[in-house]
């Protein structure tokens, strides 16, 4: 690692290491939640839903974080329902962040919610206060939403609930980006009717979390449905893109990520899942009692292979830095890349870097799992998003999506030129028998 960081201890190999020039940091300031959507994994997880974070916890969460010895710091606030912490927690937090932060550092601090609580209150809030940039959680149909993302009394009809205050957004002008799942109920719904629906709702960005139950379970007929789904609204995002006025081209977080993966642009290591580092040395979360979990939010209340939590320790107690040095942190660490060098032998590792171990764990296997262990529906997945980016076919299609999006790129009428795409020597795609293209190295 590069940079003038201060050094750290790794406990566990005694030796001293840098921190990462910057951290995430995934934190709930309350379990509780307005909605009980059927993908849940708190639910999953059974997790306590606790009230919203003490006064004291936050006060040492921003504290920690702007120590941090890093220039890029991430407090991003999930849920339960984020929202549901009241207005006057995330008041608060601004105040804390003006009190500890330190100089030439940046703190962001952007909030996950699914949308039923937004007020004018919050608008003015938001307006105010730029580093709260908002991600909503939002079904594109209202049966989709009412269905998966079910609420009692006044949010039993959460679609619209959620549209209005879409539509409050966009008439204040404050930004937002919506996060969607893509269920088996989902693929029924044609992929331009999808965008064309998504658009007059007013969503312009947009990403896609598939089901963790119905994709990552083995059943490789299933997970083919999602990708030729998937196939399918790419194709239709290039051709809508390319043929309605500017201001309505939508942006979707998958096809933008594999936008910058072909050109090659730094952007691409947005993603933890494919960072050039494990997640570990630069993600962790915490929960409303602040308790520290050495991966993302989708860990807590999950144990490891021998039965241990992934808990790390206590803001309370200790700096992220020594939580993130410790024994327990590093054999987490090392379980990560365990299974990354277990996917060096595969022709999309200098893409995928081994994957996300949470998915990898859902998929049947573990943290550790890689090459030759039994996840072949996560692997699957990724094969076919990331062959866009080696299949120079597949290329032009992501590419006609964003064109004329960045002036300097000039990408209008743009021509490929196959020695700036990622190739591999090992590269050899045959079809599985459910239909998926795998690279042979994985099957």
């Amino acid at each position: 690692m590069t940079g003038k960081y201060w050094q750290l201890k790794d406990i566990a190999n005694d030796r001293t290491v840098a921190p990462s020039p910057y951290l995430t940091v995934l934190a709930k300031p309350t379990g509780r939640c307005n909605l009980k959507c059927v993908f849940c994994y708190q639910d999953m997880n059974e997790m306590l839903r606790g009230p919203r974070m003490a006064d004291e916890v936050q006060e040492v969460l921003v504290r920690r974080i702007c120590e941090y010895p890093g220039l890029t710091l991430n407090l991003q606030w999930i849920g339960g329902e984020s929202l549901a912490a009241g207005i006057d927690f995330y008041r608060r937090c601004e105040e804390l962040v003006t009190k500890y932060q330190r100089p030439g550092t940046r703190v962001n601090c952007p909030i996950q919610t699914n949308g039923t609580l937004l007020s004018q209150k919050w608008v003015e809030f938001l307006r105010q206060n730029p580093r709260y940039p908002l991600s909503i959680s939002f079904e594109v149909y209202p049966h989709l939403q009412n269905s998966l993302r079910a609420g009692r009394g006044a949010f039993a009809d959460s679609y619209t609930k959620v549209a209005d205050n879409l539509q409050m957004l966009r008439e204040e002008k404050i930004p937002y980006g919506i996060l969607s799942v893509i269920e088996l109920a989902t693929l029924e719904v044609p992929p331009r009717e999808w965008i064309e629906t998504a658009v007059e709702v007013g969503i312009r960005q947009i990403g896609l979390q598939l089901s963790y139950a119905q994709i990552y379970n083995g059943d490789l007929a299933k997970v083919q449905l999602y990708i030729n789904w998937l196939d399918e609204l790419f194709l239709e995002q290039a051709d809508y893109n390319n043929s309605c006025a500017p201001e309505k081209r939508l942006k979707i977080r998958e096809t933008y990520y594999l936008y910058n993966l072909i050109r090659q642009s730094d952007i691409r290591y947005g993603c933890c899942h494919h960072a050039p580092d494990v997640c570990s040395n630069f993600l962790v979360s915490v929960d409303d009692k602040g308790m520290v979990y050495g991966h993302c939010d989708a860990f807590m209340g999950t144990a490891d292979e021998d039965g241990d939590s992934y808990c790390i320790g206590s803001i309370m107690d200790d700096s992220f830095e020594t939580m993130m040095a410790s024994p327990k942190m590093s054999k987490i660490k090392g379980d990560l890349m365990a299974g990354r060098a277990k996917c060096e032998s595969c022709s999309y590792f200098e893409l995928c870097r081994g994957g996300c171990g949470f998915f990898k764990k859902m998929s049947g296997g573990s943290i550790s799992a890689g090459f030759g262990d039994p996840i072949e529906s996560y692997c699957a997945i990724k094969i076919a998003l990331l062959s866009y980016v080696t299949d120079p076919e597949r290329a032009r299609i992501i590419l006609r999506s964003y064109e004329n999006l960045h002036s300097k790129d000039k990408l209008h009428g743009y021509t490929i030129d196959t020695a700036t795409l990622y190739n591999f020597e090992t590269q050899d795609l045959q079809q599985t028998e459910c239909g998926a293209y795998m690279a042979s190295d994985v099957m």
